[in-house]
């Protein structure tokens, strides 16, 4: 299986499909996806956007604040 180790744009566009163009330039832009930009085209290596997916969608639950349930017995 032949993998492309640099990620285009379309790339990753194709990765992401619910994303479109003009927010993947505007992540790249922001430095949010990690890239590298030759003149004016950005390249992002394969490991370090599968480094950043993997840290991106970690959702974390709420800490609950002192005295904080989620489930309150007295409530129905």
């Amino acid at each position: 299986m032949n993998q492309k180790h640099l990620l285009t744009p379309a790339d990753l566009q194709a990765e992401l499909p619910d994303l479109g163009r003009a927010t993947i330039y505007a992540l790249l832009k922001a430095g949010t996806i990690p890239s590298v930009r030759l003149g004016k085209k950005f390249f992002t290596p394969r490991h370090a956007f599968q480094r950043w997916l993997e840290t991106a969608c970690i959702v974390e639950p709420p800490k609950p604040e002192s005295g904080f349930t989620l489930l309150d017995p007295g409530r129905q």
